[in-house]
Formats: structure tokens, sequence, C-alpha cells
């Protein structure tokens, strides 16, 4: 079973101390903030992570 230390991590120096996904400086807050502005997790993922989909 994964956990969510497996996704997210918190370091005092990267982005303050607030929590982002692992291995990226893209803090987890910024995708509350994009699927708040209707923006779907596909383009958000887009737009930070290479993935392909």
């Amino acid at each position: 079973m994964e956990k969510l230390s497996d996704f997210i991590s918190v370091d005092p120096n990267i982005q303050f101390g607030k929590p982002v996904f692992k291995g990226t400086r893209v803090p987890v807050q910024s995708l509350f903030w994009h699927l708040q502005e209707g923006i779907s997790i596909h383009d958000f993922l887009g737009r930070f992570f290479k993935c392909e989909f």
C-alpha cells in the first residue's frame, strides 16, 4: 500500500518547508488552486510534470 510520504515531501530548504510533490519544487497547494480555477488534473500534470498520457 502506498503512503502519502511516497508522493509528498516536506523539507525546510524547499519552498520554505511547504509540502511539495516528491522530487519537485511544485507545492501540493498549487494542485488545489488549479482545481479551484477549473483546470483539470490532466492539464495540471501537463504543466508541471513530464507525463505521457
